[in-house]
């Protein structure tokens, strides 16, 4: 699971009812990630779609979409 979400992959089979849980652990947002998703979406909304900087990072929209897919995933 490790190795297809460092390749992009957002969700992995499971063939056994063991492998459920940790298999979504592995693809499920963290709180940090959560926490900086939010803040690069909220601050693309005040930019009105404009690239702004969060934490120092340039955010242009295929990061707001990231950071939405992100979100998407956490449920939030």
């Amino acid at each position: 699971a490790l190795r297809a979400k460092a390749m992009g992959f957002t969700g992995k089979f499971a063939i056994h009812p063991r492998q459920v849980g940790p298999t979504r652990e592995c693809f499920t947002p963290s709180d940090s990630q959560i926490a900086s998703a939010r803040l690069i979406v909220e601050a693309a909304a005040r930019g009105q779609g404009q690239v702004c900087v969060v934490d120092g990072r340039m955010v242009d929209e295929p990061v707001v979409q990231s950071a939405r897919r992100i979100l998407a995933r956490a449920g939030v």
